[in-house]
């Protein structure tokens, strides 16, 4: 068994780095879900995308040059009600698809997980704490549970959207296009320097959250031992002192999130607002601007920015989620404790049973039988010392 942990370890030296990769090996059983939740996902976005040019038209043709046409205008009205219906459809479908998924993969990974904890040698157990344990099954898989549920269908649906948005403001006016094309290094840019700022904090989170559940942990396992010997106020500091380094990464968490979250994005969708109306103005010196054409490049300008609005403001989850899958793989590629020899198994097992027979009649020894309990129980302790 230990060699095989040891094979297993060196077949994922090559993407241990990459957490992403080795999760998405987990997603590979599931992916005709995903496919067909991103095929899902296309027709809502084409859906969506159309209606901006279908009230352009209604604003161009009918509106400003006063031509009301009641069966065309209703007819168009009509059109956009059917998109708008048609696009929540499909939204509903592919977020409950890609939900469902998510939630299968993390379900593969939780219980790959626990069965290789099993697995592991006692000294390992030594070595981490018990709440550290608990923390990695529990709190780190709920953390890839919320990047699998919220951040990546939004990521996925965020390429999908500035891809049509791009295509739809290309068939207006490509040189607008091509200047919409500058606010992409921009905004990735920033999601850089924010992830370069907030990975050791957020690495720091998940370590005091480990350490705080490691104290309660042995206190209330220990409790009796804590109040005998008057330890109360020693675990009660260095519970205080865990809390403390908690609360200020989480304050230095709050002020990179304020600055470079939500607010940054919507100052430059606001500059970029403020750009192409003074376009639009410059351009209407020489001849006439459609309104309908203007409020179609504003529509989908806002729209440009929506992906990566949403996309900001699960930076976070995902800065949490790459921790702990770090943390999750780095336990699952803890090496195997090595095969026990099956008569050593079956002798442990004996004497195990014979333990519990011990145990209930504990009640009932005697002196003389008290030696041969402990010679029993002494053995078992040092052969499976021994083994591990």
């Amino acid at each position: 068994m230990r060699n095989e942990g040891s094979h297993h370890k060196a077949s994922n030296a090559a993407v241990s780095s990459s957490p992403f990769l080795r999760l998405l090996a987990f997603s590979l059983p599931h992916k005709m879900r995903f496919i067909s939740a991103l095929s899902l996902l296309i027709v809502a976005i084409s859906t969506e995308m159309a209606i901006p040019w279908l009230v352009k038209i209604i604003l161009d043709d009918v509106i400003v040059p006063q031509q009301f046409d009641w069966s065309h205008l209703g007819l168009l009205c009509g059109a956009v009600m059917l998109l708008y219906l048609v696009s929540a459809v499909f939204q509903y479908a592919q977020s409950l698809m890609f939900r469902h998924s998510a939630l299968l993969v993390v379900n593969d990974v939780r219980r790959q997980l626990y069965t290789h904890l099993l697995k592991l040698p006692i000294s390992l157990f030594d070595r981490v704490p018990a709440g550290k344990m608990v923390s990695y099954v529990t709190n780190d898989t709920e953390s890839l549970r919320d990047m699998f549920v919220t951040t990546m269908p939004t990521i996925l649906q965020g390429s999908v959207r500035i891809v049509a948005i791009f295509i739809a403001i290309a068939l207006l006016d490509w040189r607008l296009m091509l200047l919409s094309l500058f606010l992409i290094p921009i905004l990735l840019l920033t999601m850089h320097w924010y992830r370069t700022l907030s990975m050791p904090i957020f690495d720091g989170v998940r370590q005091q959250v480990s350490n705080i559940n490691n104290t309660i942990n042995e206190s209330l396992q220990g409790m009796a031992l804590i109040q005998a010997f008057g330890q109360e106020r020693a675990f009660g500091k260095k519970f205080e002192k865990d809390n403390a380094a908690w609360l200020a990464y989480r304050k230095r968490s709050i002020a990179i999130d304020s600055l470079m979250l939500a607010p940054f994005t919507r100052l430059i969708g606001t500059l970029t607002a403020i750009g192409i109306i003074a376009w639009f103005g410059v351009s209407s010196w020489g001849s006439a601007v459609a309104v309908g054409t203007l409020y179609a490049f504003l529509n989908y300008i806002e729209r440009f920015f929506e992906p990566f609005r949403q996309l900001s403001m699960e930076l976070r989850k995902l800065q949490v989620a790459t921790v702990s899958a770090k943390r999750v793989f780095e336990l699952l590629d803890e090496p195997l404790s090595m095969k026990r020899k099956p008569l050593i198994t079956r002798w442990l097992r004996t004497k195990y049973l014979m333990f519990q027979s011990m145990t209930r009649r504990c009640k009932s020894l005697t002196l003389k039988q008290l030696p041969s309990t402990v010679f029993h129980l002494a053995t078992m302790v040092n052969i499976t010392r021994y083994l591990m």
